[in-house]
């Protein structure tokens, strides 16, 4: 965070393109990441396979929503 004229800490920094290009890269990893979970908790027999599966799937969806939350707010 940047501080603001009154000497604060509370005003959002603004980010370089390059750092936007990267939260862009991270978001589009983590889709990709919670597709092929997503796919291959479907597709697998293994209960305890499935499961870890599906709980990445999830790790990836809130890393997702968490970058995105980052990236608009």
């Amino acid at each position: 965070m940047k501080e603001n004229k009154e000497g604060g800490d509370n005003e959002m920094a603004q980010i370089s393109n390059m750092e936007l290009e990267n939260l862009r890269h991270l978001i589009s990893a983590e889709q990709l990441c919670y597709a092929k979970a997503r796919a291959f908790a479907q597709q697998v027999s293994d209960p305890q396979l499935k499961s870890y599966l599906e709980k990445q799937a999830r790790s990836a969806e809130q890393s997702i929503q968490n970058l995105n939350q980052f990236l608009f707010s």
